[in-house]
């Protein structure tokens, strides 16, 4: 699946705008609050649709808990520490302490090597280099609040929009440690203070591990594709560079969503992409179809699979749906356990 989560209109990409005009930095519209991502397949010949359910180990198909859209990092995320990193040489398997393996991520304290190591050019350095790389992938209104506590010397991101990630989704995410107010908010202060950090690095660890939510996801600035905690499909279309809201960037193209289901879906004619409560007794809860996937002629696609191009609901939440902006496109394949016959 390679799609674009849709987002409101960059001034610049209007008809009749002026060759040259800088696009303001767009907000993406993220499922709102007590709210996540579901997907559901309509068959031929049944009005009836089918949620659709993602393989994620042996779990019981029923007991998947549905998707989520999520910035790839959040720069004010407390658990970006270095100790959700099972991987990490320092922390995970290491012998580095708590001021370093739960410091913010994004502080010079974090880049150290030793825990008495002294901040110096080289964690002052590798900081920079953290900060300069994530800031490719996250818009321009996004603060990295770990960094500096005066707001016109704020680091912020550098371009128009953020990349998004599909992820699945942590039904008790009103626990999550970023919500619940266990820990403090992050600032040039919290993000280093060593108590702060002995909190973020037992709370986290804990809430993920010890009372059992896998799927608490946490991005990781120094690889997208691995996260430092939770279950990761694959990343909405992002692009920057030349001929983009973002010229000023790089060059880079992630895009790319890819799971298996438990069914055979060779009778697939369409797919919808919905956001919904996560209970149906949430006050205000609401439904809303995103994006609508239309089965394309099997001349389009290849042997053993369905092609869908994918529609962006342009209606407003209450109204009628109209799927009517073309987003990107799906390939389903079908009958794999015929076809390795």
């Amino acid at each position: 699946m390679s799609i674009a989560w849709p987002l409101p209109p960059l001034p610049c990409v209007a008809p009749g705008v002026p060759a040259g005009c800088t696009p303001a930095p767009v907000v993406p519209t993220l499922p709102f609050p007590s709210h996540h991502v579901e997907m559901y397949a309509y068959y031929a010949g049944n009005p009836k649709p089918e949620r659709i359910v993602a393989n994620v180990g042996a779990n019981d198909p029923s007991d998947f808990t549905g998707f989520q859209v999520q910035p790839v990092i959040d720069p004010s995320e407390p658990c970006a520490i270095r100790a959700m990193d099972p991987d990490d040489g320092g922390c995970g398997k290491g012998q580095l302490g708590a001021s370093v393996c739960g410091a913010q991520v994004y502080t010079q304290k974090a880049q150290r090597t030793a825990t008495d190591e002294p901040l110096s050019d080289t964690t002052l350095a590798a900081r920079d280099q953290l900060l300069l790389q994530a800031g490719k992938v996250l818009s321009k209104l996004t603060t990295f609040p770990a960094t500096s506590a005066d707001p016109m010397m704020a680091v912020k991101g550098r371009a128009a929009t953020t990349m998004l990630v599909l992820v699945q989704h942590n039904p008790d995410n009103a626990n999550e440690p970023r919500r619940s107010g266990q820990l403090q908010a992050i600032n040039p202060t919290t993000a280093e203070d060593d108590g702060e950090s002995a909190k973020r690095l037992d709370r986290c660890k804990a809430y993920r591990d010890t009372n059992g939510h896998p799927y608490f996801y946490v991005g990781n600035p120094k690889q997208y594709t691995k996260p430092l905690s939770g279950v990761l499909f694959g990343t909405l279309l992002y692009q920057t560079g030349a001929g983009t809201a973002a010229p000023d960037l790089p060059s880079q193209n992630f895009s790319g969503i890819t799971f298996s289901v438990p069914s055979n879906m060779k009778d697939l004619v369409e797919i919808q992409i919905r956001i919904e409560p996560d209970s149906d007794k949430i006050p205000g809860g609401v439904y809303y179809p995103v994006i609508q996937g239309r089965r394309l002629p099997d001349a389009s696609s290849g042997r053993g699979a369905i092609k869908f191009a994918m529609f962006a609901n342009t209606s407003a939440p209450g109204l009628p749906a109209t799927f009517t902006a073309l987003v990107g496109s799906a390939s389903v394949l079908t009958q794999l356990d015929e076809r390795l016959q």
